[in-house]
């Protein structure tokens, strides 16, 4: 069960889940992709170098991928009915609850491959906490939607 699905109060439902973006996983990607090609070309000329430094590069693509496949399997952020729920970590756990009366704002930077991408960083800002960012987050803007609207369905209440 999720971080967020254990701790849900009496009555709070989730109302959007954010996910981290693909992009996470572009180096071991980009090792696999390239691993591959020499493979094939090593294969079709019978040339050894490559098709051994194919090897070598679908060996780094598997030694890059438990990193951002734990960062990707351990994050959540989520918003429910009553506030915003954010946890990053496996070993060492990094968690942020907001209830929606005390978020001042829903911050969402972006760069241009961010835009392009769809991805960014959303930083959540309240009275008396630190600012907390989280990067890497896909449809950064969906997520500031909802907040702002579960904030605003919060406050009518």
């Amino acid at each position: 069960m999720s971080y967020v699905d254990e701790n849900l109060l009496p009555g709070e439902q989730v109302v959007y889940r954010a996910k981290l973006h693909w992009s996470l996983f572009s180096l071991p990607m980009a090792w696999a992709i390239a691993g591959l090609l020499l493979c094939l070309f090593g294969m079709t000329d019978d040339q050894v170098v490559a098709l051994v430094l194919g090897l070598l590069f679908l060996l780094a693509a598997v030694l890059t991928l438990p990193g951002p496949w734990i960062t990707y399997r351990t994050t959540e952020m989520a918003i429910t009915t009553q506030r915003i729920i954010a946890k990053r970590g496996w070993i060492r756990r990094d968690t942020l609850e907001v209830e929606h009366r005390g978020i001042g704002g829903v911050l969402v930077k972006q760069g241009v491959m961010d835009r392009i991408f769809n991805r960014g960083t959303v930083t959540i800002t309240s009275a008396g906490a630190p600012r907390s960012g989280f990067p890497g987050i896909a449809k950064p803007l969906d997520f500031r939607r909802n907040a702002l609207q579960a904030k605003e369905a919060a406050q009518r209440r």
